[in-house]
């Protein structure tokens, strides 16, 4: 006696195989091919007809699923399960499930013994460790568990119906990274925004090679006549000082910083179309990007139009002084009466002219007391 099938047996086998999974798709073509006697759920014609009912409706579905059936739960999946299972496939057709997925049985056991017992169990979004690819890596799933049942009513396997939302979720981690990422960028330009507007000095950010406004503090827009700045190139914005122009056209095609002491501006504040000349100490910096090019450029400005103004009145009036004294000097100098004038308490000489000196005998006097200049008279009663 032998238990090699005669042909006619298998032949019906191979029969009943493509009439139950007839049709198109890549898992009807492997599950006629699949010799099922050698895997623990046996030839296809000896199967329950509930197994055959349920796998049928599978491959014929375009969601993806698996049947997990018998005390192994031992895989039968569709054209649609076919992709999440990686290059476990086509190995992974009529094999236990803990053998396929050893990476999720922590996970997926107790789930099944969930299952086994009667019970329907779903998940939105889970994460599940998986080796798909060659290396365990994490996937996200939405997952529903059902019990199947044999021919008799009991529960004999698991139905799992998957989509896969690893795209999705990791697409949602991105816009929230994204998010945050913004937020913090707001938080740090408004943080920014107040640095400037507190700033004692007027700052502003221009960007790219035509000098565009992007950032200008309170002290920025009253120096340039609270004029329209944001969002105007620089030669637009503020025509009469075009040769403001020059200057940041040479820091941004060089990257080196310009600094300029009591630099004359014209500028029309009033906006009658008739600049008037400011002086400011103007400093331009270049700002880089992460590769190190030169994409904007910092504008720091303090209008010293007063104080220069006020120096040269000072220095005008100085020089007046000064003038006057020399003509004091010369008169003093040329008159014919001898003249001195000391200073009290000491009565040191200040000024005394040639008369005065031939008068005392003396070469020089300025800077030296009378004590000094006179010793001769101590104990007279004329330094007391």
């Amino acid at each position: 006696m032998t238990d090699t099938p005669t042909p006619s047996l298998a032949r019906r086998e191979i029969d009943e195989r493509a009439r139950l999974f007839a049709g198109t798709g890549e898992m009807k073509g492997r599950c006629r091919s699949l010799d099922w006697a050698t895997t623990p759920l046996g030839k296809v014609e000896q199967w329950p007809q509930s197994l055959r009912t349920i796998v049928v409706t599978i491959l014929d579905s375009a969601f993806p699923n698996i049947v997990l059936w018998g005390p192994d739960l031992i895989q039968v999946y569709n054209d649609g399960y076919r992709e999440l299972m990686g290059h476990k496939h086509p190995w992974g057709l009529g094999i236990a499930t803990r053998d396929c997925w050893p990476e999720a049985w922590a996970f997926n056991a107790p789930i099944y013994q969930r299952v086994l017992a009667g019970e329907t169990v779903a998940f939105d979004d889970v994460c599940i460790p998986l080796m798909r690819y060659g290396a365990i890596e994490d996937f996200w799933f939405t997952l529903s568990y059902s019990p199947l049942r044999d021919d008799s009513l009991a529960i004999s396997g698991v139905l799992v119906a998957v989509v896969e939302t690893t795209s999705r979720v990791e697409a949602q981690k991105l816009e929230a990274e994204r998010e945050q990422l913004l937020t913090q960028v707001q938080l740090e330009r408004s943080r920014l925004t107040d640095v400037f507007e507190q700033a004692p000095m007027a700052v502003a950010v221009l960007t790219g090679p035509d000098h565009i406004y992007t950032i200008v503090s309170p002290a920025y827009a009253r120096y340039a006549g609270n004029r329209t700045l944001i969002g105007r190139a620089f030669r637009d914005a503020v025509p009469e000082a075009a040769e403001a122009v020059l200057l940041m056209d040479r820091v941004y095609r060089t990257g080196e910083p310009v600094r300029r002491a009591e630099e004359v501006v014209p500028i029309d504040r009033d906006g009658d179309g008739v600049p008037e000349e400011y002086i400011f100490n103007v400093s331009y910096q270049p700002l880089r990007d992460r590769a190190g090019v030169v994409y904007a450029i910092t504008s720091l400005s303090t209008d010293v139009t007063e104080q220069v103004r006020a120096r040269g009145v000072a220095d005008a009036a100085a020089g007046d002084v000064a003038h006057a004294r020399k003509q004091l000097e010369l008169v003093f100098s040329q008159a014919p009466t001898a003249i001195a004038v000391r200073e009290e308490p000491q009565h040191r000489f200040v000024l005394a002219n040639p008369s005065y000196l031939r008068l005392v005998d003396r070469e020089s006097l300025v800077g030296q007391t009378a004590r000094e200049a006179f010793p001769e008279l101590e104990g007279q009663g004329i330094f007391e």
